[in-house]
């Protein structure tokens, strides 16, 4: 497979993916071009496209190419490794893209099969809800999945949710952090937000065609000044006593993600969200706090009592009325 500028994409994955395995240490070009079976001269052509992609390959004449183990970047031929057995997964990774939703969509709607996902280094058109723009900068995870579930549309809301649990979960085992979810579609650590998910879908009156799952996660990468008290990242909380940021290994970290997601959704599909809506419940910040809940039309305030069986927030407002809000941005 071709990439854009002509380069073999398979190719590439395995010299970043043996570069990878031995952080640290020179390789001989010779090497590399051996086992990728490959010319010399093809490995010169991947590491210089590399390069320019922003990796940091180091490269010493008559010694071969190393990548140093700071380097933060995600390694297609091991998250496929780690995946392997457990999720049929379709890697598309693009150094930059406007929004990895339109390209995911873009594919869903030609075809492109179920667990497909689309990975970029960066989005110079991230969106958030509401189409608010995402800051999108290099060392952060944003990604899409593409997802083709037997369900009505009124339900899709619930794949948010499963999102947002399967992230929490996965900060949580990866970095020992208390993650939290909040309705609907937001995960936070220490009160600030650390990851947003926007789901958009294909579908008739009675069936989903595709849904396009958007995930963006801080993880290492900077945030704007003016987000530093509501937003944070993985490296801003994992600091330690000296101030010392810790570069999150973003590749375990998706690949971790993606097999959460992968046994989320196949019960999911069994018990119609059951046991995932207990799950997210136990790790909600939202549920049984007071909330205002702001939309186009209305604002609804009242105490967060539960999450139907199609995701929406069940209200109870000042004067006794139960209400059922699907959608809205909500304010703790």
């Amino acid at each position: 497979m071709l990439d854009d500028m002509g380069i073999c994409v398979l190719t590439r994955d395995i010299i970043l993916f043996l570069l990878d395995r031995d952080r640290g240490i020179f390789r001989s070009g010779e090497e590399l071009a051996k086992i990728a079976g490959v010319s010399r001269a093809a490995v010169g052509k991947q590491v210089s496209h590399m390069k320019k992609e922003g990796i940091p390959i180091m490269s010493r004449r008559s010694t071969g190419y190393m990548l140093p183990h700071s380097a933060d970047v995600i390694v297609a031929e091991r998250l496929r490794r780690g995946l392997s057995g457990i999720v049929d997964v379709q890697i598309h990774e693009y150094d930059e893209v406007g929004s990895t939703n339109d390209v995911a969509g873009d594919m869903a709607r030609i075809g492109a099969g179920e667990w497909s996902v689309v990975v970029a280094e960066t989005q110079h058109a991230g969106k958030g809800r509401l189409g608010r723009a995402w800051d999108s900068q290099r060392g952060g995870l944003w990604l899409s999945v593409v997802l083709r579930p037997d369900m009505p549309p009124r339900s899709v809301p619930l794949l948010s949710l499963l999102a947002g649990l399967s992230v929490a979960n996965t900060i949580n085992e990866h970095t020992g952090l208390d993650a939290r979810v909040k309705w609907p579609n937001d995960v936070k650590l220490n009160g600030k937000k650390v990851c947003g998910i926007l789901s958009t879908m294909s579908a008739d009156a009675q069936k989903v065609h595709h849904c396009v799952i958007g995930i963006g996660i801080n993880v290492n990468n900077p945030i704007l000044n003016d987000l530093q008290g509501i937003a944070t990242s993985l490296s801003q909380e994992s600091c330690g006593k000296m101030g010392d940021r810790r570069i999150v290994d973003r590749t375990d970290m998706l690949t971790i993600l993606l097999r959460i997601m992968k046994t989320e959704y196949d019960t999911f599909q069994t018990d119609n969200g059951t046991s995932m809506l207990k799950r997210w419940r136990s790790l909600s910040e939202t549920l049984g706090r007071n909330v205002t809940v702001v939309s186009a039309d209305s604002s609804i305030s009242g105490l967060a009592m539960n999450v139907d069986s199609d995701g929406g927030l069940i209200i109870r407002t000042p004067d006794g009325e139960t209400l059922t809000v699907h959608a809205g941005d909500c304010l703790i």
